[in-house]
C-alpha cells in the first residue's frame, strides 16, 4: 500500500450520469385543419417543451446534488514516532473506510458493501505499521439494518482476535475467532440495546445490559440463554475478577436511594439487593462501597464484614460521587465529588484523607507514586504525589487555558487534547504543548478524535 500524506489524500468522486435526450416525434400541418385543431396542437408542444426544460432541470439538480453529499472514501490514520514530532510520520490511506475507531489497543476499521437488497458489513484490525488490514468479523444483514462501531467489542487473545456484535435493529449477537472472521449467531436478546455487551473476565460468559433498560441477559460463551432477569434499571454492568458474580452499578449515585445497587449470581441468577449502596468498585474479592449512610466503606462479599474508612464528612459535604481504586490491595483510593468539586486520595493503611484538586484525573500510578492532572485557576497542572508524603506534590507541568479531555497514554509521559480541531500533544518532560498539524483531523474526519490515534 502506498503512503501518502493528508494534504495529498484523495477524495472519490462518482461519475455522473449522463443527461438523457428527450426527443419529439415530428407534427404534421395540415393546411385544411380545423381552427381548434391548431390550438390543440400549439397546446401540446407548449406543454412538451416546459414538461422538456423541467425534466433536464430535474436531472441536472439532483446529479450536482448526489456530487455535493458524496461521501469521502479516504480516511487517514497518523502515527508519530517521537513526541516532538510536530508534523506526521506516517499517513495511512484507508480506501472505502465506513467508521473507525480505537478499541483495545487496535484501530478497528468498519467497512460496508451493498449488494442488492443485503449489506455485507466488514470489522477489520488495522496494521498501522504496514497499513494492512485483518478481518475479524464478517457479518451480512438486511439492506435496512444499520450498523454502530460502539456496539462491536474486541478481544485481544494470545491466539488472536475474538470479536463480539451486538445488532439493535434485530437483537442478534454474532460472535467470530481467530482464523474464523466469518460471524456465527450466538443468541437474540432484547431490540434497542446501547453498548450492552459485557463479557466476564474469563471469557465464559456474557452479559448484555443497557443502562436504563430492567432486562439482564447471560448468554454462554456456548450459546446456552440462562434467561433474561428482572434487575434495577439505571445501573450498569461490573464483572467480579473471579467472573462469578456480576455487580450492578447505580449510573447515577444520586438515584441511588431510589433503586440502590444489585449483585447477581452469574451462575444461578440469584439477586442480592444492595440498597445502602450508591456505588461500588471491585478490589479482588471485595467491594469499595459509597453507602447512602455517609461513609466509604470496604465491604467482605465472602464474609460479609464491613471496614469503614472514612467518613463523607472528612471530604467538606456528603456530594460524594465516584470511588476509583488505585490497587488490588485496596489500600489505596480515590474519592470523587464531581467535575469542578475536588478530589481526595484515601489511603487505607494510614487512615489519612487528602485533598486532590478539581477535575481530578489518573495519569499514571506505581507503588510509591501517583501522578495525576488537576486543574489549578486557568491551568490544566500535571503533579506527582509521594503516598508517603501526599500534602507535598510536585508540579510536573502546566498547560493554560486548556479545557478540553485529554487522552494520556500508557506510562504516563505524553497526551493528546483536541482544541478547536487542532490536535495538541502533550508532553509532561518537556513541559510543553505542541500543535500538530491541522490535516490530521481533517484526515480522522468529523467524529471524535479521543481515541483514533495509534503512537
Amino acid at each position: 500500500m502506498s503512503l501518502q500524506t493528508c494534504n495529498q489524500r484523495i477524495v472519490s468522486t462518482r461519475s455522473q450520469s449522463n443527461v438523457p435526450s428527450i426527443t419529439t416525434g415530428r407534427i404534421r400541418y395540415t393546411p385544411h385543419a380545423a381552427p381548434q385543431t391548431f390550438v390543440g396542437i400549439w397546446l401540446a408542444c407548449g406543454l412538451l417543451i416546459a414538461a422538456t426544460v423541467q425534466a433536464g432541470r430535474a436531472i441536472r439538480g439532483r446529479s450536482s446534488l448526489r456530487k455535493l453529499v458524496a461521501p469521502p472514501r479516504i480516511a487517514c490514520v497518523t502515527c508519530w514516532s517521537t513526541p516532538s514530532a510536530a508534523n506526521p510520520h506516517r499517513q495511512i490511506i484507508l480506501p472505502t473506510g465506513y467508521d473507525i475507531a480505537w478499541q483495545d489497543g487496535a484501530v478497528i476499521i468498519l467497512e460496508l458493501g451493498r449488494r442488492l437488497e443485503l449489506a455485507d458489513w466488514t470489522f477489520s484490525v488495522l496494521d498501522t505499521v504496514t497499513g494492512e488490514r485483518q478481518p475479524v468479523l464478517r457479518v451480512t444483514t438486511a439492506n435496512t439494518v444499520q450498523m454502530r462501531i460502539t456496539e462491536f467489542d474486541l478481544h485481544h487473545a494470545d491466539d488472536g482476535y475474538y470479536g463480539t456484535l451486538y445488532v439493535p435493529f434485530t437483537g442478534d449477537v454474532w460472535v467470530s475467532s481467530p482464523g474464523a472472521p466469518d460471524a456465527v449467531k450466538l443468541a437474540t436478546v432484547t431490540r434497542g440495546l446501547t453498548q450492552p455487551l459485557a463479557w466476564s473476565p474469563d471469557r465464559s460468559m456474557l452479559a448484555i445490559k443497557a443502562e436504563q433498560v430492567v432486562v439482564l441477559h447471560r448468554i454462554g460463551a456456548d450459546g446456552t440463554d440462562y434467561g433474561p432477569l428482572t434487575v434495577p434499571r439505571t445501573t450498569a454492568v461490573s464483572w467480579s475478577p473471579d467472573s462469578r458474580t456480576i455487580l450492578l452499578n447505580p449510573v447515577d449515585p444520586r438515584l441511588a436511594e431510589l433503586e440502590g445497587a444489585a449483585l447477581v449470581d452469574a451462575a444461578s441468577g440469584a439477586i442480592t439487593r444492595l440498597p445502602d449502596i450508591r456505588q461500588g468498585t471491585w478490589c479482588g474479592e471485595s467491594l469499595a462501597a459509597l453507602e447512602v449512610e455517609p461513609r466509604l466503606s470496604l465491604l467482605n462479599l465472602t464474609s460479609g464484614g464491613r471496614e469503614v474508612l472514612a467518613d463523607y464528612r472528612s471530604f467538606g459535604d456528603l456530594t460524594v460521587s465516584s470511588v476509583e481504586v488505585l490497587d488490588d490491595a485496596c489500600r489505596r483510593m480515590l474519592v470523587g465529588r464531581g467535575h469542578l468539586a475536588d478530589g481526595f486520595l484515601v489511603q487505607r493503611d494510614t487512615g489519612s484523607v487528602t485533598r486532590i484538586g478539581s477535575e481530578l484525573r489518573v495519569i499514571h500510578v506505581t507503588d510509591t507514586t501517583l501522578t495525576y492532572q488537576t486543574r489549578v485557576d486557568e491551568q490544566l497542572t500535571v503533579q506527582r504525589l509521594r503516598f508517603d508524603a501526599p500534602s507535598e506534590p510536585e508540579l510536573l507541568a502546566a498547560f493554560s487555558r486548556l479545557y478540553v479531555p485529554v487522552i494520556w497514554l500508557p506510562g504516563g509521559e505524553r497526551g493528546i487534547a483536541l482544541d478547536f480541531r487542532t490536535l495538541i500533544l502533550l508532553d509532561i518532560a518537556a513541559d510543553s504543548a505542541i500543535p500538530l498539524s491541522d490535516q490530521i483531523v481533517l484526515g480522522f474526519g468529523r467524529r471524535s478524535l479521543s481515541v483514533r490515534f495509534a503512537l
